[in-house]
């Protein structure tokens, strides 16, 4: 092994399902004897191992060990492995680690067969069985711990499926269509749609009931379409009804509790993700973030969605009106023109740091409680942090090119009609020139050569003549 944590794989396993694991280890004694030196600070090794994202099997998207902890988990599996450790042999072992499906550990599903000092040919360890108790995810590979030199091979990992006791089909809005149950004896479940509990025969006459499934918030009828209840942060959602279910949209998003949308679009899928992350060094950015990351009580959310009342912007910010103080920035996925319409226009990496660093001011804005017009006080107060943000971020991603002129025209994006902005540019051929500028740097080039030759014409002339 080149390193103490070999190869892995992570499978997606559900109730009933059962595995064999196999492997062939290979062990070199160490000159003079003996299994070879532990190496310091074997939990941390486990951590860095278990803190990156792992790809699962049969499963879209990766995950990454939670809830106990990592530290906790590397402390686990270290126990598995002493619990039947031999001295004499080397600290190498077969790990196989399952999870529930929030990435919490199982023990009793869990465990660790120790490669033995006798291995000086290749030589296969016992074989590991496992029933898996409940939906999760199993994780198997190969670890040494020790100075040994030591070699895995041939891992075998046979999966045989548990048997399908039930199976429900639902339309788009909850409303089951076609069901089918396997064994007529295996108790009922009445935790059906999204996991939640039918509310069925309340009235215990020929198994009538209102068919509401239970949220926790408010009550869902999937009849319908729609909540029984008011939503309580209808004030979040005020261009919609509060009897709404996911904006006449099911396919975009999940409500967990009755309250909110989470996006099915996860904001670490979307571009914005990455410029997020050379953010976090940015100093400016990180001035108008800072109150959330100290203050553990603030929080400051980041969504990736369509927008519901502002679909022709790229991103807007609000406070979170079931915990103020706290803000939340969702980032458009589905900008519309004029007409309504859809359209895909690719924004430059400078431009997603620009809205992103406008966006953050937004939320510190509100954690200062400044209810204010917020475009008016940053376009007088703070743009010229947007331009010092977009100068170091330009700067530290290596994006060349771009010059003072433009941080500035790109500063003013969103703080169009701000008396600051108007002031700037005071007729309408300079405030066409700088549009017509400012789009040449906020979208990646247009291969419409017809466009690019309009837009030059602007700039130069502030006309379309």
């Amino acid at each position: 092994m080149d390193g103490p944590i070999g190869p892995d794989i992570t499978l997606k396993v559900m109730a009933g399902d059962s595995l064999t694991i196999n492997v062939e280890g290979l062990y070199t004694p160490p000159v003079g004897g003996g299994a070879g030196q532990v190496v310091a600070g074997l939990v941390q090794t486990f951590i860095t191992a278990f803190t990156a994202p792992m790809t699962i099997i049969g499963e879209a998207g990766s995950g990454a060990a939670a809830g106990t902890g990592t530290t906790d988990l590397a402390n686990a599996i270290l126990n598995m492995q002493q619990s039947t450790a031999d001295t004499n042999s080397p600290n190498a072992f077969l790990n196989y680690v399952l999870f529930d499906e929030n990435m919490n550990l199982i023990p009793g599903g869990s465990g660790a067969v120790q490669l033995s000092s006798s291995a000086t040919t290749w030589q296969a360890l016992p074989t590991q069985t496992v029933v898996v108790p409940q939906n999760g995810f199993l994780r198997v590979f190969t670890s040494n711990t020790s100075t040994a030199d030591v070699r895995f091979d041939n891992t075998q990992i046979v999966y045989w499926q548990g048997q399908l006791l039930e199976e429900f089909n639902y339309y788009p809005y909850g409303l089951i269509f076609d069901q089918n149950q396997v064994f007529s004896n295996i108790p009922k479940t009445n935790y059906l749609y999204n996991g939640k509990e039918l509310q069925q025969n309340e009235f215990g006459i020929g198994g009538n009931g209102l068919e509401l499934s239970d949220y926790g918030a408010r009550m869902y009828d999937a009849q319908i379409g729609k909540w029984d209840g008011v939503d309580q942060l209808a004030m979040k959602y005020a261009s919609i009804s509060p009897y709404s279910y996911l904006v006449d949209n099911p396919i975009n998003g999940v409500d967990l509790d009755g309250r909110d949308i989470v996006p099915s679009d996860d904001f670490n899928n979307s571009v914005y993700k990455a410029v997020e992350e050379n953010l976090t060094s940015n100093s400016i950015y990180n001035k108008y973030t800072l109150p959330f990351k100290v203050n553990h009580d603030v929080n400051y959310n980041l969504n990736y969605a369509p927008l519901v009342a502002y679909s022709n912007d790229n991103a807007y910010t609000n406070g979170r009106f079931d915990s103020p103080g706290t803000a939340e920035t969702t980032f458009n996925s589905d900008v519309k023109d004029e007409t309504n319409q859809s359209v895909n226009k690719e924004r430059s990496e400078i431009a997603l740091a620009r809205t992103e660093i406008h966006e953050a001011i937004h939320a510190w804005l509100i954690n200062k409680n400044n209810l204010g017009e917020h475009h008016e006080y940053m376009a007088s107060n703070l743009r010229g942090d947007i331009v010092k943000g977009l100068r170091e971020y330009a700067k530290k991603n290596n994006i060349s090119g771009l010059t003072e002129q433009n941080f500035q025209d790109l500063s003013w994006v969103g703080l169009t009609g701000t008396k600051a902005f108007n002031n700037t540019f005071k007729t309408e051929g300079e405030r066409k020139a700088w549009q017509a500028r400012t789009d040449k740097i906020e979208y990646k080039q247009d291969p419409d050569a017809a466009r690019d030759k309009k837009l030059d014409d602007i700039e130069q002339n502030g006309s379309t003549k």
